[in-house]
């Protein structure tokens, strides 16, 4: 049985596929496969049902905020990506994600038609949750196939637990520790949203964070994180 990893963007995946490539793309007695943006779970489930999936979650928030800042340099510092001609346009008229998020939670403002095409012209700010995991109702009826999920903001512990449930040595295997490997922003990017713009973006996304918390719900059901208490999902 061999585990595929799905690379979510901006939850940490690079990162993942360097320990992956440095390890042989093998923990333990088993095979680990890596793909690019493309892949989603279904098609991985679809085509190889005998077996696994691991992949990393982040609030959809964080996740819309970091696609963002991502497209808005380029990729850089670990990539350089320059921007398409859509996104030339988008940053022109969104220099800092809180002007997007204005434009995109009000269907009056002059450029919402433009907020809501980044939401499909940017592949950071437009593949979402759903894109890579479909949906709860999919995760949930599909949940024998996932072999572990870790989650962004506890990366390095995660994936000490999925090295070590796989029988792999967390001393040889480990994630990068510099800025660069682990494809950080800047602390110098801003990640401020407009007040009251949570509450907004959270209906906006409904759909996203069902998935998120049916993520912390198998998780949790599987113990891929330890105690249940723990375990909060993200609308509590």
């Amino acid at each position: 049985m061999k585990y595929h990893f799905i690379h979510i963007g901006k939850t940490g995946g690079t990162s993942i596929k360097m320990a992956m490539r440095d390890a042989g793309f093998r923990i333990g007695e088993t095979d680990i496969a890596v793909y690019d943006h493309d892949i989603t779970m279904r098609a991985v489930v679809e085509l190889r049902p005998e077996d696994k999936v691991f992949f990393v979650i982040r609030d959809p928030i964080s996740l819309l905020i970091s696609g963002f800042n991502s497209r808005l340099r380029q990729g850089l510092p670990r990539h350089h990506r320059p921007w398409s001609r859509f996104e030339a346009v988008f940053f022109e008229r969104f220099p800092e994600v809180s002007d997007f998020v204005t434009a995109l939670l009000d269907t009056e403002h002059p450029d919402y038609s433009v907020a809501m095409l980044g939401m499909s012209n940017s592949i950071h700010i437009g593949r979402r949750l759903s894109f890579y995991l479909n949906s709860n109702r999919f995760l949930k009826r599909t949940a024998d196939h996932i072999g572990f999920i870790l989650r962004q903001k506890n990366l390095n512990d995660d994936f000490k637990t999925f090295v070590a449930q796989l029988g792999g040595d967390t001393s040889e295997i480990s994630l990068p520790a510099d800025d660069i490997g682990m494809h950080k922003s800047p602390e110098t990017v801003s990640k401020r949203i407009p007040d009251g713009a949570e509450a907004e973006l959270r209906k906006f996304f409904r759909a996203e964070y069902a998935i998120y918390d049916t993520c912390h719900e198998i998780a949790e059901a599987q113990g891929f994180w330890g105690k249940t208490s723990e375990i909060v999902p993200a609308t509590q």
